[in-house]
């Protein structure tokens, strides 16, 4: 039951993320100038769908690591357990992710270094704060800052 709750929670933030994705749409219509060729709402919505698709693969690696970290990892003590270079190693994919997105996304005359910023916002904190709030009890402890945020 449990990892239902968890599990859950990962859903959450990954519907949270996603749902601010429409709200940035709205900010960046005021403020980005797409190249000629391309409409303000093309470009908005290619936009959308890279930020949609980096949180998806980031929503995945933390699905992948709660499935790693509740039915793959054995071990007694987190503190020994050297499972944190996984999650690093998850992290730069996700980092990645957020480079890749920000490089398939149109280019603009202005206004496009906030998407990139948006990109992000977006996709790394997905990874981070799913790990970081609902890891398994076997690797809770893991993500940097767990110990200080994880009572449960």
């Amino acid at each position: 039951m449990r990892h239902i709750f968890l599990i859950a929670g990962i859903f959450i933030v990954f519907g949270l993320f996603y749902l601010l994705t429409f709200a940035e749409v709205t900010i960046l219509y005021n403020i980005v100038i797409p190249e000629r060729g391309n409409s303000p709402d093309s470009w908005l919505e290619s936009f959308r769908s890279t930020t949609i698709l980096g949180v998806s693969l980031a929503f995945g690696a933390a699905l992948f690591w709660y499935a790693a970290g509740a039915w793959i990892f054995n071990f007694n003590k987190w503190g020994q357990s050297h499972k944190r270079p996984i999650w690093v190693l998850l992290l730069a994919l996700t980092i990645l992710f957020a480079v890749y997105c920000s490089y398939i996304t149109p280019n603009a005359r202005e206004g496009v270094w906030l998407a990139y910023v948006l990109h992000v916002i977006n996709i790394i904190p997905v990874y981070y704060l799913a790990t970081l709030l609902f890891s398994p009890s076997s690797v809770k402890y893991i993500p940097p800052g767990a110990t200080l945020v994880r009572r449960w």
